[in-house]
């Protein structure tokens, strides 16, 4: 396992400047007289170097090229691609709202993502182009909640979102981001709590239904044609993950009387459904790794996000990375060789790692016990709210 590491020493030596002001600034204040009663209240400096000093890692670009972080300054959030060769920040971004909703294009030289102006909780959509190093307002409706997630199709061609309402029920609107002057299509009656992704070829969108959350909706969106598959009447199905060779999609789901989600296999045609885990707790976020012969899953328990790695022959899993804390897989390079995990570890700061997949089995790298010798993205020793 590789932690990714940007401008560490040049990093560290800002922050101890500004720590080591700040440490002058505590110790003056305890100069003052015990019978000093009025609050001590930071000047414009020392809120700037406890907002700023930590950048936090987001993502890597889908071919693991680039890395996304995000910064909160005084008044405004910075988002910056780092190109991870040289080291380099390629392009910023900085608004006095903060970039929600993330979300990477394939060729990993644009990034979609979210924003309500002012807190009003009416998120437009923009692009941020990394060539240009500007971001631009798409000509798209705006939507109540950055919560769900952004869904580019495979080619970049097209991007979906759900528009969100009221009620519990809501619809997809897919942009053509060839041709951005056509209105944006619309898929209704979609469960608002559930995932949505798009098929290998870009044709099809699969989510869960709105009328019953324990039922896959399929939609052509070249010919309009809609069809259901049932997972399990009156459940509830989470995440979705379409295989590559589009013939089936793996998806979290509880079923009716179970206590916990776990992953299936739903095979489209025939449609036949297949359990491919099971776990004393909930599982969640599944991936597939390019060849379509194993998978990731996250399985939560005791308070600890775990990712595992999966095969359809039945092989056991095995556990990637660290035995405890939060630890999400965010993407697989298209190789299969590696995977980005964004980890928090109990008692270490959030980083990035990357994880060795090219030798599996027993010798499958993970953390060690003591990550002492790793060297962090960032040092992440908070987060802000609507990051």
């Amino acid at each position: 396992m590789v932690v990714i590491q940007i401008r560490g020493r040049l990093f560290l030596q800002r922050i101890g400047v500004r720590l080591a002001l700040l440490a002058s600034l505590l110790a003056l204040s305890g100069c003052q007289k015990k019978t000093e009663t009025a609050p001590i209240i930071p000047n414009q400096e020392v809120q700037t170097v406890l907002l700023s000093q930590y950048p936090m890692a987001v993502s890597v670009s889908p071919t693991g090229e680039h890395l996304l972080l995000k910064t909160r300054h005084l008044h405004d959030f910075e988002i910056f691609v780092v190109d991870r060769a040289s080291q380099k920040v390629m392009a910023s971004d900085r608004s006095s709202d903060t970039q929600l909703s993330l979300t990477w294009r394939p060729d990993g030289k644009a990034i979609a993502f979210q924003e309500s102006r002012g807190g009003n909780r009416e998120f437009a959509l923009f692009l941020f182009e990394l060539e240009s190093g500007k971001r631009r307002r798409l000509n798209a409706p705006l939507t109540r909640s950055a919560a769900p997630p952004l869904r580019w199709s495979p080619t970049g061609d097209r991007l979906a979102y759900f528009q969100t309402s009221e009620s519990t029920d809501g619809k997809i609107l897919v942009l053509d981001m060839v041709n951005e002057s056509l209105p944006p299509r619309a898929v209704n009656s979609l469960a608002l709590a559930g995932d949505f992704i798009w098929s290998p070829n870009g044709q099809q969108i699969a989510a869960v239904s709105a009328a019953d959350n324990g039922t896959v909706v399929v939609v052509n969106l070249e010919t309009s044609d809609r069809r259901t598959f049932v997972v399990s009447a009156g459940g509830k199905i989470r995440h979705l993950a379409w295989a590559p060779n589009g013939r089936s999609i793996l998806l979290s789901a509880r079923r009716n009387g179970d206590e916990y989600y776990q992953l299936f296999e739903l095979e489209l045609e025939p449609s036949r459904l297949t359990q491919r885990a099971t776990h004393g707790g909930d599982v969640s976020s599944p991936l597939w790794l390019p060849k379509g012969e194993s998978f990731i899953y996250h399985l939560n328990q005791d308070g600890n996000l775990l990712p595992q790695l999966g095969f359809r022959d039945g092989s056991p899993s095995r556990m990637l990375g660290f035995t405890s804390g939060v630890n999400q897989v965010q993407t697989v390079t298209p190789d299969g060789n590696a995977a980005f995990m964004l980890a928090k570890p109990t008692a270490i700061p959030p980083s990035l790692y990357e994880i060795n997949l090219a030798v599996l089995g027993d010798k499958l790298p993970r953390v060690p016990r003591s990550a002492r010798q790793h060297q962090t993205v960032c040092h992440c020793g908070t987060s802000w709210p609507g990051w």
